[in-house]
């Protein structure tokens, strides 16, 4: 099942994720993580730079908005994270139904 996240426009703060397979932590430990997020329309949204790696070892990141990026005529946004290494191979979390956000007017 998807992690179903609310937020308010304008919303600036980092929003944490955990990247598991099988249940289990990824170790992010040399690979790069880029996010991968559309609004409801399909349109992407650019998360350069906005993606974090908060624990390598635990799987963690997080997506830091800026005020603009996430508004609730677009909601919800759907999101992936494309987890890649230095051969180029990707794999993306979660790799079934992606993790969803839905924005509330202030």
């Amino acid at each position: 099942m998807a992690l179903l996240t609310s937020i308010v426009e304008g919303w600036t703060d980092a929003i944490p994720f955990a990247l598991k397979a099988d249940g289990l932590e990824v170790n992010l430990t040399g690979l790069t993580v880029v996010g991968v997020f559309h609004d409801n329309r399909g349109a992407s949204l650019s998360t350069t730079d906005k993606i974090t790696v908060t624990s390598s070892t635990a799987g963690a990141v997080s997506w830091t908005p800026a005020a603009g990026d996430a508004l609730a005529a677009k909601s919800p946004y759907r999101i992936r994270f494309q987890v890649s290494d230095i051969t180029g191979a990707k794999v993306f979390f979660p790799n079934a139904d992606p993790d969803t956000i839905t924005v509330h007017k202030q």
